[in-house]
This record gives C-alpha cells, structure tokens and sequence, in this order.
C-alpha cells in the first residue's frame, strides 16, 4: 500500500519540509529584499534603485534588479492586510540598513525585534512557493511529454540546494527559475515568446543573460529576425529599468548587472589580482567559442542543442567567476534536469556540484546554523561552523582546497561530456563559412 502512494507521500513529505523551514529560518538578504519593495507602499517610491543610491552611503553596497523590487512588491499588498506587523517591521530594518547597521540577520533581528516574526518571514518566504508550484507544474508537461520521469519532480522537490536556497537562506532564486523553465518549455513551439521568458529570467537575475545570445542565434534564421529576438529578450530588463534611466543614470547599468560582480570591498593586487583577470579572460574565450557554436554547428534538434549550449555556459560562468555564493549553484538545476534527464545521473550530478561547492563557499555562520536566527539569534549565531569543528581534526583547507579543484573538474568535465555529445552523439554538420 505504501509502495503505490509513495510518490504522494514524498510529495507530502516534500511540502511538508518546505511550510517547517519557512517561517524559523533566514539570512539578511532576505531582509534586504523585503525591507525595500515596502518603499512602494509607504513613500510612494517607484525608483528604489535611485532611492537606494541617495540613501545607503555603504561601500561595496549591492540591489537587485528593479523587476524584483516589483514583483516583491506585488507580493507584499496582500501581506500588508494579513499582518499588522509586516510592513511595520520592514520599514524599521529599513531604517536600520539606512542609518548604517552592517551586518547579518540576528544583528537586525535584534535591533528590530517583531513578536510575530515567524509569521512575517513566512508571508516573505511565500512567492517562492508559489513560483515552485509554478516549476513543478511545468516540469509535468516534460512528463507528459515523455520527455523525464515521473521522478523528475520527486528529484527537484529534494533538491537540498533548492530548499537551502530559497527556503533557509531566503533568496528568490525560485522566480528566475520558473521563466527559464517555461522558455525552455516554450521553445519547443514558439521561439519568440520563449526568448520572452528567459529575458523576464534575466531581468530578475542576469546569469541568464548568458542564455540569451546562443539562443537567438540558434533560432534566428536571419540576421534581422536574430536582432528582433535579441531586443525582445532586453526588452523586460529596459523597460523595468527606466526610472531609474531617467532618475539616476549612471546607475542604470546596475539594473541589470549585479555590482558585486564589478566591484571589490577591497582592492586586489598579486595573484589575487591575476588570477582574477586570468578566469575572466578564459571565460570570454570560452563564451566566443560557444558563441560560434551557435553559429556553426547545425543539430535538426534545434531545441537539444539550445539547452547542451545553454548549460555550458552557465556551467563556465559558475566555474570561472570569481565572485560567487553557495546559492547560485541552484541555477544549474533547470538545465541539469533537461540536459541529462536520467534521474540517478542527475543525482550524482547536483551531489558532486552541492558537496564540492559547499565545502568552500558556507564557511561561515551565517551561512550554516546562524541561519536559523529568528529562533534565537544569540544561541544559533553562536554554534560552531562544520568546517572549524573538523579543522580541529584535520586542517579544513586542505578540504575546501580539495573541494574547489573537484568543482573546477567536475564542471570541465560535464562540459567536454555535453560538448561531445553534441558533437557525436547528436547528428552534427558543420556549416562552412562563406568561401567566397
């Protein structure tokens, strides 16, 4: 009997893990997203990007694109009516953050106590539940289509990055995930509108702007028809990016590229400093070459060689940026289901990536136990980090260093294994360029 509901039952057990972690856990850019959307509401402000220039004097001081800030808060007007409590709160964090608090979650949970906070970082938590309702429902048209198993959506609900990252940690990578699963679904039938979905993606988060010129490429018969998918895909970032254009321009270019990838709280000088320009410049030769696979490699899949192309350039992006947190692993997911479909591949796939890439990058408490500071800030803030209590053992830097080269390795060779495929195992012509 339990057999035969088991996919059911762990559905349950899925959703169930999900509404236990919601309200009990965060970390401050949960806050930071949430304290600035109510600015809508309370002052009136369309602009929070400028707003946020004029008012947070912080070096090294980062915002999110302004579709997010819209989305959040379309999201909070409801909020505002079930808690009496929620905007007030956001509104005195605000003012913390303003007045120049640096520091993590327990710091502002302190300085801004709310008896009904459990209650507050749920109804902040709750788009992304929705926005995965929304993945999972898509994943089920891959289903129908006989495209992945039935196990594809057991596989994404465990997803451990997943549920660390947007209902532990509190990012929103959730939503950006949603539009680059309906453009993949999309692009099967109507290559416009599903350019469409991935430029909504990326006027959220721009790691999925990389998608977008292979794409175009590839489903662009013409030049012409190549520089119309191109516009409509920019398109979602421009417009939502416009009172800020008007208000504050040199900050415009912010709106669509985060600036803590361009800049550095502090300066870099060494091999810090080369190693750095050394990534970056083999990540542009490695995207030209993408690019020109794009152009030259000619697969009747159309739609098979869109996503190989577009997961090896997320996976160059992920492997040769310097600046990168834990959490970002989760844009993999999407493209890692479609690409290897098989669900034990796709298991020891997210496993090697989440085991090697957390044994480097959630060091730190406020990334580990400190996330669960709305229970008790001083007690979880507090408890030692996994990595100090081994390196009482063995040193953890050989750990994290032996961490980060499987990481680097592993996403190399998941990208020669797409290549090849592509290559080899696909029906492959390569298109000469015009001799004459």
């Amino acid at each position: 009997m339990i057999k035969k509901y088991l996919f059911q039952i762990l559905v349950f057990i899925a959703f169930l893990i999900r509404l236990i972690l919601m309200p009990i856990s965060a970390h401050s850019d949960l806050l930071a997203i949430n304290m600035f959307p109510d600015l809508i509401y309370t002052k009136q402000v369309t602009d929070i990007l400028s707003y946020s220039k004029e008012h947070v004097h912080r070096q090294g001081f980062s915002y999110y694109p302004a579709l997010t800030y819209f989305t959040i808060g379309a999201f909070q007007l409801p909020d505002h009516l079930i808690s009496n409590t929620f905007s007030p709160w956001m509104t005195n964090l605000r003012g913390e953050y303003e007045s120049g608090l640096i520091g993590q979650a327990p710091e502002f949970i302190k300085r801004s106590p709310n008896p009904m906070i459990f209650r507050d970082i749920f109804l902040a938590k709750f788009p992304y539940l929705l926005f995965d309702i929304g993945c999972i429902f898509i994943l089920t048209k891959f289903i129908k289509n006989k495209y992945l198993s039935k196990w594809a959506v057991i596989l994404w609900l465990f997803n451990p990055i997943l549920i660390y990252d947007s209902y532990i940690f509190g990012q929103f990578d959730l939503i950006p995930a949603f539009f680059v699963l309906l453009g993949f679904l999309l692009l099967r039938k109507n290559s416009t509108l599903a350019i469409l979905s991935i430029g909504i993606a990326a006027a959220y988060k721009n790691y999925a702007l990389f998608f977008i010129p292979p794409l175009v490429i590839i489903h662009g018969d013409s030049w012409k028809e190549r520089l119309k998918l191109l516009l409509i895909s920019l398109a979602p970032t421009f417009i939502f990016a416009l009172p800020t254009i008007f208000n504050q321009p040199s900050e415009a270019p912010y709106a669509v590229i985060n600036k803590v990838l361009v800049s550095s709280k502090k300066p870099l000088a060494g091999w810090a400093f080369y190693s750095q320009i050394l990534r970056y410049a083999l990540l542009l030769a490695s995207y030209f070459l993408v690019l020109s696979s794009s152009l030259t490699l000619k697969i009747k899949n159309k739609w098979i060689l869109s996503i190989g192309l577009s997961y090896i350039s997320l996976l160059l992006l992920l492997t040769l940026t310097t600046r990168t947190s834990f959490h970002y692993l989760f844009w993999l997911t999407p493209l890692t289901i479609l690409w290897f479909r098989k669900i034990r591949t796709i298991i020891v796939v997210i496993g090697i990536q989440t085991l090697s890439f957390a044994s480097y990058k959630t060091l730190a408490s406020q990334l580990q136990m400190g996330l669960f500071a709305p229970i008790n800030p001083d007690y979880f803030y507090s408890l030692p980090t996994i990595n100090s209590l081994i390196d009482h053992i063995v040193p953890y830097r050989i750990i994290s260093t032996l961490g980060f080269l499987i990481f680097l390795i592993f996403n190399l060779y998941l990208i020669l294994r797409v290549i090849y495929e592509l290559l080899f195992k696909l029906q492959v012509n390569y298109v000469k360029q015009d001799q004459k």
